[in-house]
């Protein structure tokens, strides 16, 4: 557990970084295409940068090392730390046993409520008739929370009248979201937030994401 909460710091600060330059340059801007990409990359790299290990070797005693060299030096320091305590037998107490197990259970419960989402849809698929117009699927229902967009298709309350102006725009809405496939970004953030539900971060991120998509 103590590996996995200090992969979470750099998590953390690295998402966190990352986060405010977005906030500092980009977020005001109208190029909302590439926001998403620095979002999705955000996510990545909060995820992937922690587990690098950066092998190091020791500069020299008469010439002070510049200040991003020794800040790799000390997180290397760092990595090298948590390694030696995780493996020591006097980490592994019931304390830490029983953390580990309530942040598991958190990140299972979010997957499960992933889960149920795409069961709904899928039972949504299999009992509803599908439209095809090209290579789009449009399925009618009265399902709440219609209509929305999954994949290449379409979810429509049959309530909604497609030939009126505000049917029209709300179907151009979801068309957009299906073109430039916007589901990719909520699973891929979604996941994420599975092994990392504690970083802060990854929750403003996707409240972004979902925010550039009704932008773009």
């Amino acid at each position: 557990m103590i590996a996995f909460a200090y992969f979470l710091l750099k998590s953390t600060l690295c998402a966190g970084v990352l986060y405010g330059y977005y906030l500092l340059a980009l977020r005001n801007h109208v190029f909302h295409h590439w926001n998403r990409y620095y979002l999705l990359a955000t996510v990545a790299l909060s995820l992937t940068l922690p587990v690098v290990k950066i092998p190091m070797t020791q500069s020299s005693a008469s010439v002070a090392p510049p200040t991003a060299v020794r800040f790799i030096e000390a997180a290397a320091s760092g990595d090298r730390y948590v390694d030696t305590m995780s493996e020591s037998a006097g980490f592994h107490i019931d304390t830490e046993q029983w953390m580990g197990l309530g942040y598991a259970l958190v990140g299972l419960l979010l997957l499960t409520h992933l889960l149920v989402g795409l069961s709904r849809i899928r039972q949504l698929l299999k009992n509803h008739a599908i439209l095809r117009f090209g290579d789009i699927g449009f399925v009618l229902t009265r399902e709440k929370g219609t209509p929305f967009s999954f994949w290449k298709y379409i979810f429509w309350h049959e309530d909604v009248n497609v030939d009126s102006d505000t049917g029209r725009q709300m179907l151009k809405h979801e068309m957009v979201h299906v073109r430039e496939g916007h589901t990719f970004d909520r699973l891929f953030v979604n996941a994420a937030l599975v092994v990392g539900w504690a970083n802060p971060f990854l929750w403003l991120v996707r409240r972004e994401m979902e925010m550039i998509h009704e932008f773009i």
